[in-house]
């Protein structure tokens, strides 16, 4: 897959803080965007998150658009591995801190989408394909079980528990399809 094109800009995630939004397009004429929110909580081996004094990311931005962009027009994947090994290495840091990591995540999000839409795949498809054993079968693959979030907590809220998410997830064997076991 070539890179035509790659464009980051800065965008409000659903809590309204500035996060990342890249999209990339192959030669083939497909796009993909990669629109990376930040965790209300991290950890310390998290990869770094890239953002500005002010809590803005222009630097990330930056980075897409200059450093990133450069590096990647008109170059040649074979994978996505192939893609993000290449983000990594341009990096060159352990915890992602020259680029960001949401930087780089918002490009791997991107190259993913635009490959699987270049294939004519869905998302999960795409990925099936390329996570799966030399035996993939489109025809056998079938989507995750359904995982409900009925109630948030931790760093999440200020009225909430200690305990981060609470979920609800149905016995998948039970049900023929997702959409059976969604409803449930």
């Amino acid at each position: 897959m070539k890179i035509q094109n790659i464009h980051a800009r800065e965008i409000l995630d659903s809590r309204g803080i500035p996060t990342i939004s890249t999209e990339i397009e192959l030669w083939s004429g497909d796009k993909g965007k990669g629109e990376v929110p930040s965790g209300a909580s991290t950890g310390t081996n998290e990869v770094l998150e890239l953002r500005d004094e002010d809590g803005h990311v222009s630097k990330a931005v930056e980075n897409v658009n200059t450093v990133i962009s450069e590096a990647l027009k008109e170059k040649d994947f074979t994978s996505q591995k192939e893609f993000d090994d290449f983000l990594i290495d341009l990096d060159g840091t352990t915890q992602k801190s020259k680029l960001g990591g949401n930087t780089i995540l918002s490009c791997s999000m991107a190259f993913c989408r635009a490959t699987a839409n270049s294939l004519g795949l869905q998302l999960y498809e795409y990925f099936g394909m390329i996570y799966s054993d030399k035996n993939y079968n489109p025809e056998t693959l079938r989507l995750p079980r359904p995982q409900i979030l009925v109630l948030e907590g931790g760093k999440h809220g200020d009225w909430s528990t200690d305990i981060q998410e609470y979920m609800v997830a149905p016995k998948i064997d039970r049900f023929d399809s997702f959409a059976d076991a969604f409803k449930a």
